[in-house]
C-alpha cells in the first residue's frame, strides 16, 4: 500500500514556511504529516502524528507543550531534513504541531471510496513508536499544481 502526501485524498493540505502540512488518513486513522514544502532539502522525508497519540504533544487541560513535543520535535526537524543544530526549526515545528492539532482533532471519519490517482512514487515512509518501526509505506507526492489546486 502506499501513502500520498497531500493531492486529492488529503482532507487539508497548508503550508507554514519550509513546512507543509496535511491532514489525511494513514491505516484508517486521522493524521497529520509534516513535510518539507520545499522538495530541495536533500534526504528529506515526512513526520506523522496519527489522533491516537496527539494527547501526547500538548496538555488537555491547558494546552501547553509537553516534554514528549519538545524532544519529537527535535525528532521531526532531523526527519524534515533541518540541520541538527538548528533550533529555530524546533521551535517552528513544535508551534506548527501544537497550532495544528485542533484540526487534527476535528477530522471526520475517512470518507469511503477515495480513489487517488495513481503518481510516482518518491520514498518510502516508516512509522515509529519509540524507535521502533511498526509500519513502512510506499510515498508519493502530489506535484505543486495539485497542491495549488487543494488551498
Amino acid at each position: 500500500m502506499s501513502v500520498m502526501i497531500g493531492g486529492a485524498k488529503a482532507w487539508k493540505v497548508r503550508q507554514h514556511g519550509d513546512i507543509g502540512v496535511s491532514f489525511q488518513w494513514i491505516n484508517e486513522e486521522p493524521a497529520m504529516v509534516l513535510f518539507p514544502a520545499r522538495r530541495a532539502i536533500a534526504r528529506a522525508g515526512a513526520y506523522v502524528i496519527c489522533l491516537s497519540a496527539a494527547f501526547r504533544y500538548a496538555d488537555s487541560t491547558t494546552g501547553a507543550p509537553t516534554p514528549y513535543l519538545v524532544r519529537q520535535a527535535a525528532a521531526a526537524a532531523l526527519q524534515l531534513g533541518f540541520a541538527r543544530t538548528d533550533t529555530f526549526a524546533y521551535r517552528k515545528i513544535a508551534e506548527v504541531i501544537v497550532d495544528s492539532l485542533p484540526d487534527l482533532v476535528a477530522m471526520p471519519p475517512e470518507p469511503t471510496g477515495l480513489n487517488a490517482q495513481e503518481q510516482a512514487t518518491v520514498g518510502e515512509l516508516a512509522i515509529k513508536l519509540d524507535g521502533q518501526t511498526i509500519a513502512e509505506h510506499e510515498v508519493s507526492a502530489p506535484t505543486m499544481e495539485e497542491l495549488v489546486t487543494l488551498q
